[in-house]
């Protein structure tokens, strides 16, 4: 079964109804997680990027 939630700085910025359905600390299954994680990696490897491309 899929779940979805959005990052908390989004949901921050919703109002409070969207962040009662769709915070990921109130969504079953995803603990502690902001949703951040993926754009804290982007940003470690944003100085690669520029020598990643072609």
């Amino acid at each position: 079964r899929i779940a979805f939630a959005i990052s908390v700085f989004h949901a921050f910025s919703h109002g409070w109804v969207c962040q009662c359905i769709y915070h990921p600390w109130k969504c079953s299954g995803f603990g502690l997680s902001d949703g951040e994680g993926c754009e804290r990696f982007w940003h470690s490897i944003s100085q690669l990027i520029a020598y990643l491309r072609v």
